[in-house]
């Protein structure tokens, strides 16, 4: 993987707590973070990285945990699979009103 892969990939945000109240939501950081790429790299490019991340959270939340303790570690991803569909979203939004 090519550093401006890694790069892009940095921008799909987790919190380390989710309940934490006065701390920006992830979902806030990421869509943040892709504006900021989106001035260095293209749509296009941004998003095929993204899918293919996508694509690896699919198949990593669809697995079922056999614990609870790898539970507490599952839903580390699916904050991080629900964010990076939220950026493909916003991405395809940003697209169409160019």
């Amino acid at each position: 993987m090519n550093s401006d892969n890694k790069e892009i990939l940095k921008c799909v945000k987790v919190t380390s707590n989710p309940f934490s109240s006065n701390r920006d939501s992830s979902l806030n950081l990421t869509i943040s973070a892709i504006d900021m790429a989106l001035q260095k790299y293209s749509n296009d490019q941004i998003t095929q990285v993204l899918n293919k991340e996508l694509m690896r959270l699919n198949d990593i939340c669809n697995n079922s945990p056999g614990s609870m303790l790898a539970y507490e570690m599952l839903l580390t991803y699916k904050s991080a699979q629900y964010n990076c569909a939220q950026a493909l979203k916003y991405l395809k939004k940003y697209r169409n009103n160019q």
